[in-house]
């Protein structure tokens, strides 16, 4: 069975005449359509981004101290919020685990929303 095709969205954008030709040039010598070339450099940088990341003391996997740390409130505040919110963790045993893309998202929604986020309240005074 054929995996289904991913949604194309048309790019148009400018840049500098070596790159349209390297791109060109590239095309050519595998056989393959502009699209494709482009859609593989820009996986490529994707996947070097990620890798650079997890190299960069960044783990994708935080403790209930890194998450406390990267939210800047302390162990006890993330411990209640995640009782009484939606906040993305696990008990894994005796620890508690976290993933950090999670939690900068659900950090995030509350920006988009202009909300606070549940557990947390509005700030009082500048941090």
């Amino acid at each position: 069975m054929a995996s289904p095709k991913p949604l194309l969205t048309p790019l148009y954008v400018r840049i500098p005449t070596t790159h349209a030709n390297t791109i060109d040039r590239m095309a050519a010598a595998r056989g393959q359509a502009k699209q494709q070339v482009v859609t593989e450099i820009f996986e490529h940088v994707l996947q070097n981004e990620r890798d650079t990341k997890r190299k960069s003391g960044n783990p994708a996997v935080l403790s209930l101290t890194e998450a406390a740390t990267l939210l800047r409130v302390s162990e006890d505040d993330v411990v209640q919020c995640m009782q009484t919110s939606s906040l993305p963790g696990r008990r894994i045993g005796n620890a508690w685990r976290f993933s950090r893309d999670g939690l900068l998202a659900w950090l995030g929604e509350s920006d988009r929303a202009g909300r606070p986020t549940p557990g947390f309240a509005r700030p009082t005074r500048a941090d």
